[in-house]
This record gives C-alpha cells, structure tokens and sequence, in this order.
C-alpha cells in the first residue's frame, strides 16, 4: 500500500515538473507555438528581415543609368565669329569679310574661312583685270612662292575683279557664259595651283592704294589685320614679308 501511494506521488510530480516548462537550471523554457515553432516574443513581420536592418531599395530616381546606353556626342565648337569693325584699308587695318566666287568649287570663300584657322597662318590675295597680260606671268612667279610656303601656313585667292572690258565680273549685267570662259582660260594659261576666285562686285576697289595692278594683299588670320598692302608685284619684297611671317 505504501508503494502504491508512493508511485502516485511520484506520477504527479513527473506531470506537474512537464506542465512547467522549466528546463536544466531552472530556466522557463520558451513557449511553443501550435506549430511547434518557439515563440520569441517578438513583434512585426514574422521574416525579420526589416527588423534586422536590411538596407532599403534605393528611390527609382536614386539608381544609376544603364552603362549600356548610348553617349550623346560632343557637338563641336563652330568657327570664331569675325572680329568686329571698323574695318580699314590700310597697313595694321582689319580687312572686311569679304567674299569670292571659287569657279572650280562653285562655292564663296569668304575672308572668314581662314580667322583663326588652325593651319592658314597667311592669305595672300592678288587682284587683277582678265584684260592685263603682265599679270599672268606675275600669277606664274608665285607658282613657286605658293609650293615653298604653303606647308607653313600660306594660302593665295587669285581674283580676277574685271572682265577683258574692265566690266566688273560676274556683275549684274554680266554675260555668265563669258566671264565663265574667261576664268577658264585663265586658269589654264596660268597653271597656278592656287584658287582662282572672282571678285564679284569689284569689293578689292577700295583697297588700291593707287592705280596699278596687280593690287597684293598679305593678311595675318589670327588677327584678319593688314601686313602688306600695294600696288605693282614686288615679287622679292613680298617673298621677304611671306618668309618672316611664317618661318620665324
């Protein structure tokens, strides 16, 4: 009877020590849920990971473009605009904008093609009447004026500003078949390996200085200023001037 009173007590105290939780040390043990994962006690979202402190994703404006996109191209730096008048006619002047007719090209050249230019450090321009016979030959001795100095920097617009009736060329009243024909024999008679322009209009008039041809016109395009302005073909002066500006 005494072992039976024994076991019972000792049947409750097994079943009252499992109903407690307690576990080696006397520790509560964590309660389970009905799903047998232990309940923690915390709170929110079950995962954690916000709890945690995971990083946010970044605001949509907040990412980087692709890589692979394409790269808009760099638009170039136009041409510098012409210096600003007043415009002369004489030694250190700056000359106007003035603009030829290029007969092979069909194009104008203006003065404002060579401002700045990265490579025409000098534009010589000579003006003539198609009717003057001693200007040819002088055409032909820059021939290798032009093929000496145009590697450093020389560039030459041979312009014809009258016609064979000292009519201006390619005027209003023009006959353009003519002056056409005119440039083209020109041209070939001369041989010059340099532009061959017309002066249309006759804008070079103002810049003799006084009567004579052909009328030479040594420009420095950094500046567009005057370095040599006359009358005649002072053909070892002009070779000087050329030499000095660009070889020192």
């Amino acid at each position: 009877m005494k072992l039976q009173k024994t076991l019972v007590i000792l049947s409750i105290a097994a079943l009252a020590t499992a109903t407690t939780g307690c576990d080696d040390g006397g520790r509560t043990a964590p309660a389970t849920t009905p799903d047998g994962v232990a309940d923690n006690g915390a709170t929110g979202d079950a995962s954690g990971a916000d709890a945690a402190g995971a990083p946010d994703t970044p605001p949509e404006d907040t990412k980087t473009g692709d890589p692979d996109a394409a790269v808009e191209p760099e638009v170039p730096a136009g041409p510098p605009p012409y210096p600003e008048g007043p415009y002369g006619y004489g030694t250190n002047d700056v000359i106007a904008n003035l603009s030829f007719f290029h007969k092979l090209t069909g194009e104008t050249v203006q003065l404002s093609d060579f401002y700045q230019h990265n490579f025409r450090r000098m534009v010589m321009i000579v003006s003539t009447a198609a009717w003057c016979g001693v200007c040819k030959n002088d055409g032909k001795k820059l021939i290798p004026i032009y093929e000496q100095y145009e590697p450093a920097g020389l560039e030459i617009l041979f312009a014809l500003s009258r016609d064979k009736n000292d009519q201006p060329m390619y005027g209003p009243t023009a006959n353009i078949a003519i002056h056409d024909l005119i440039m083209d024999d020109y041209l070939a008679e001369v041989g010059m390996p340099y532009p061959l322009v017309a002066d249309q209009g006759y804008e070079l008039e103002p810049y003799y200085p006084q009567p004579g041809l052909p009328l030479v016109i040594l420009l420095d395009t950094a500046t567009m200023q005057i370095v040599y302005v006359a009358t005649g073909f002072n053909e070892a002066y002009i070779t000087s001037v050329v030499h000095q500006a660009l070889w020192f």
